[in-house]
């Protein structure tokens, strides 16, 4: 088991950076941090565009058992990956398959940039974490 109070999620919250595994080996962290692109932000190249972070991934930070246990307040409505962006080329005249989102009630301590913007989490002198959200 691993003891963990922060978990910085894997690969922009990307379908093959964290596991179900993983997550259940870490003893509950009490914060998610994810590092992502904007929703806003919709050029080529951003993890948005890749679609991170991935509904599943969060689904598991979200799991009552082994997830995430700190509550945030207060929730918000996310934007989260079901997929990313087509791997092949579309055929001329094809309709377009791109990324498909879907929002989420984010009710546990789960930030990340593209939601939050900016965040610091401190640790103070009781053991207690602490986030100051940009957004």
């Amino acid at each position: 088991m691993l003891d963990v109070d922060v978990y910085q999620v894997s690969h922009h919250g990307s379908h093959n950076g964290t596991t179900s595994e993983f997550i259940e080996a870490m003893k509950k962290p009490q914060i998610a941090a994810i590092s992502m692109g904007s929703p806003n932000r919709l050029e080529k190249w951003t993890a948005h565009d890749y679609g991170h972070p991935r509904k599943g991934v969060i689904d598991e930070l979200l799991n009552p058992v082994e997830g995430v246990v700190k509550d945030r307040a207060p929730a918000r409505m996310v934007s989260v990956a079901l997929r990313g962006a087509p791997k092949r080329k579309r055929r001329p005249g094809a309709p377009p398959r791109g990324r498909q989102f879907v929002n989420v009630q984010m009710s546990k301590a789960i930030y990340g940039t593209g939601w939050d913007g900016t965040f610091v989490i401190t640790a103070q002198s009781d053991g207690a974490l602490k986030v100051d959200t940009e957004k």
